[in-house]
């Protein structure tokens, strides 16, 4: 499980260009518990972006489509985008 998560602003994505700056803007984000922006009942386009904080690496996720998949076993979301990473361990 994530040790963070946070909503960034959509302009996160082109404008936070180094390691530095992801985790600035993951540390002094608000933690979120739960994330509702992805609908589970009709598939569409999205324009997200969400930092993580998983292990003491860095992650910004750009989350640009859902599919919503009705199936016999249930509903199935599949969730499509791009990632970014620190690609560092950052020491606390």
């Amino acid at each position: 499980m994530a040790s963070k998560l946070v909503s960034l602003p959509v302009t996160s994505w082109t404008e936070i260009t180094t390691i530095e700056a992801l985790q600035e803007a993951v540390t002094n984000g608000t933690d979120m518990d739960v994330f509702h922006e992805i609908s589970v009942t009709s598939t569409a386009d999205y324009d997200l972006v969400l930092g993580v904080e998983y292990d003491n690496n860095y992650y910004m996720l750009h989350i640009t489509h859902a599919d919503v998949i009705n199936a016999l076993t249930g509903t199935v979301a599949e969730i499509t985008g791009d990632y970014k990473s620190s690609a560092v361990t950052v020491t606390k």
